[in-house]
């Protein structure tokens, strides 16, 4: 019973075989021999992101064995043969429509997709040594400036996931592998930390302080909340006297939930110098000195506030928390 079934599996997967083989050789409507496979062509100085875009479109269209080796060219007198040397000749006008004019006009005679596959590796993507040394030195030097947290983190993850591709982690099962990887992604973190302005000083002190380190999709995801409520509070007076002259619109005909919301964010922010939460150091009265207009408001509270002083008063200290 035991042979039966092991000749049944055994069946099964040469069915399985050849149906994908089948399906390598199946043309489709939409393949034609003008065709490109990637929007941005081989041009010399791009060849590993270039290759992987590649490896994807054909992936998609089930034609990747042509260039990996695994599809073999039929026997000649082969009923299969005409259908794979058709499918050959567009896999390699595909090719050659996706690299730059000058280079096609170099490799136009490759007798094979796989031959031309292999060509173009040998003379693009051999040499990683200096491709390597130039995209560490783009990451060492990237730094958000007056880029945003969007903008600045796409930017190192495109150099993060090429230096990944030209220099990828070993494979196995031992937990090696699991344990590189976890340090890949400490250093990718630490990266994208050094880099910040100093206005994230705070959100980066609280990620470092954090144990476990958190992933740098978490890191990312905190530092760009951060940047949004910076957005919105970049709405309100930018200096609290101008805020005391103005506290008369600014805290009066507000939304309650509106309100309950802008001390809830405020909770988040933290001052180094003084130790409160509810304001950053740039906020800080304790270090330039608290200015007349507050003490004032401060006196009026004890003797009994009025409803325009009430307003300010409890936004002003939900910022302060002194």
């Amino acid at each position: 019973m035991a042979t039966k079934n092991q000749g049944d599996e055994d069946k099964g997967t040469a069915s399985q075989r050849s149906q994908g083989d089948s399906d390598a050789l199946r043309l489709q409507n939409t393949d034609h021999p003008g065709m490109g496979l990637v929007s941005v062509p081989l041009d010399g100085t791009n060849y590993h992101s270039w290759s992987r875009a590649v490896r994807l479109a054909l992936g998609a269209k089930q034609k990747l064995s042509f260039i990996d080796g695994n599809s073999h060219k039929p026997a000649a007198g082969s009923n299969e043969l005409e259908q794979w040397q058709r499918t050959d000749y567009m896999v390699i006008s595909c090719l050659l429509n996706s690299v730059s004019k000058e280079i096609a006009e170099a490799f136009i005679y490759a007798p094979s997709a796989r031959d031309l596959w292999v060509d173009l590796h040998d003379s693009f993507g051999e040499s990683n040594g200096p491709l390597l040394y130039q995209i560490q030195r783009e990451i060492s030097s990237i730094s958000q400036g007056d880029q945003t947290i969007s903008v600045y983190f796409t930017r190192l993850k495109k150099f993060w996931d090429e230096l990944a591709c030209l220099n990828p982690l070993p494979t196995c099962s031992c937990g090696s592998s699991k344990a590189l990887a976890d340090m890949t992604s400490s250093s990718q973190l630490i990266q994208f930390l050094m880099g910040l302005n100093d206005a994230y000083d705070h959100v980066r002190n609280q990620i470092l302080l954090m144990e476990p380190l958190p992933s740098i999709g978490k890191a990312y995801s905190m530092t760009l909340r951060l940047e949004k409520k910076r957005e919105v509070h970049s709405n309100f007076p930018s200096s609290w006297p101008e805020g005391a002259m103005n506290a008369r619109t600014w805290g009066r005909g507000r939304p309650l939930a509106a309100r309950t919301t802008d001390r809830r964010d405020k909770n988040s922010l933290f001052c180094d110098h003084c130790k409160r939460t509810g304001h950053t150091r740039e906020t800080c009265f304790k270090i330039p000195g608290f200015p007349e207009w507050y003490k004032g408001l401060t006196e009026q509270r004890r003797k009994g506030p009025t409803a325009q002083g009430r307003a300010f008063t409890a936004t002003y200290e939900g910022e302060t928390s002194t």
